[in-house]
């Protein structure tokens, strides 16, 4: 990933075989219900919150719908945050204080209305008794902040936290352009209960920022700009844009999701869903025979509001595939298989209606060698965990 150049330019290349789908039930994964009454359920992580070894579940419900744990392998469901904070959107965990357990982190109060207030981002750490909820810090305030990703870098013992407000201070809808974001990378304090976090600012120019990927040292950005890569290099941000996403003056432009993903042979591709909120599911990849052009294939353009979005080898044939589903009307999870065939660069199968999906997060859950994944729905009030059957099953017609 590091060997990309230092400027891709990118090709548009729509393929019409790709889009006249003749749908299969993908037979991979055996769906569970974890939760079926959880208003808002809109993110969700695999953690190994109790510290027993096995991968937990966790989920987190939008508005006053609080963040929960659901213990492997009973999924009972205990809590993380229920009162003290409000206005949920996301989180993430790492053990920040270096004590054995898991810590989480929370961005709270979150409007997109009132974009110079709110933006609470917190760490709440696990009491002694596992059905209560967690104790609650304070860490900064940044209004709209609405991703956070725990990053290592090169070269420092501890990770930093990544916070990506969605919309810059006094900026508007419908496009939210009169001011960008500051992406900000935050320090652990020696003392993390008593300090204050330090950040520093690693980018202040993009607008409506949706979608915050981390992968080794590195972050990408999904916005109106696109998809934007920031690398840690000599102990400074370097700043690549991969690719501009959809551009299309008159309506919103870039992209609303990224997720990264590789062929057997090492080459990367990326994945996105444009433009914000958008319909399509877009992979971009380098042309055979032009390592510095990027083509974008369009995989999909059924979405109605498109906001989750992974890439992973489910199959173990060494090539990465594709999940990416919606939740407007007619919300669908699709799993994406590269193919290659004379007819289509990638074969999509169904893997369930049941889930107005926002969140996706993979895991191998089970420790079967085969990766799961577990998907929050918001409008259907669920929260499913999709275990992959492995070579039992298949997913091509």
């Amino acid at each position: 990933m590091n060997g990309l150049p230092k400027v891709c330019f990118i090709s548009f290349l729509f393929m019409e075989s790709l889009l006249g789908w003749s749908d299969s039930e993908c037979s991979r994964f055996q769906a569970v219900v974890i939760d079926d009454s959880f208003p808002g359920a809109y993110q969700s992580a695999f953690a190994d919150i109790n510290n027993d070894g096995k991968l937990d579940i966790a989920a987190l419900g939008e508005g006053a719908s609080g963040v929960f744990w659901y213990e492997n392998p009973s999924w009972k469901r205990r809590p993380i945050c229920t009162d003290g904070l409000q206005g949920f959107i996301d989180f993430d965990f790492y053990d920040l204080d270096g004590d054995g357990d898991l810590e989480a982190v929370i961005a709270s109060d979150f409007n997109l209305g009132k974009t110079d207030a709110g933006g609470t981002i917190s760490w709440l750490n696990r009491r002694d008794d596992l059905d209560q909820p967690w104790s609650i810090h304070f860490i900064h305030a940044e209004p709209t902040t609405h991703r956070l990703r725990w990053v290592e870098l090169e070269g420092e013992s501890h990770k930093r936290l990544i916070a990506a407000p969605m919309a810059g201070p006094g900026s508007s809808g419908p496009d939210f352009k009169q001011s960008p974001v500051r992406l900000l990378a935050f320090s652990i304090p020696a003392e993390s209960r008593k300090e204050a976090w330090r950040f520093e600012v690693i980018d202040h120019s993009l607008h409506l920022l949706h979608g915050l990927m981390v992968r080794s040292n590195e972050i990408y950005t999904a916005s109106l700009e696109g998809v934007t890569q920031f690398s840690w290099r000599d102990k400074r941000w370097i700043r690549q844009t991969i690719t501009a996403g959809l551009q299309d003056p008159d309506n919103r432009s870039g992209s609303s999701e990224i997720a990264a993903g590789s062929w057997k042979k090492g080459e990367p591709f990326w994945a996105t869903i444009d433009p914000w909120h958008g319909n399509q599911v877009a992979v971009y990849a380098h042309a055979s025979a032009q390592k510095e052009r990027l083509q974008r294939h369009v995989i999909d353009d059924s979405f109605v509001a498109g906001h989750a979005l992974a890439c992973a080898d489910f199959d173990q044939d060494g090539d990465d595939e594709v999940i990416a589903g919606f939740r407007g009307e007619g919300h669908c999870i699709y799993y994406y298989d590269f193919v290659k065939d004379p007819e289509e660069l990638w074969r999509r199968s169904k893997i369930s209606g049941d889930v107005a999906v926002q969140g996706l997060a993979i895991a191998d859950v089970d420790d079967d060698g085969w990766l799961d994944f577990i998907a929050a729905g918001g409008s259907t009030h669920n929260v499913i965990l999709y275990k992959n059957c492995g070579g039992a099953h298949s997913s091509s017609p």
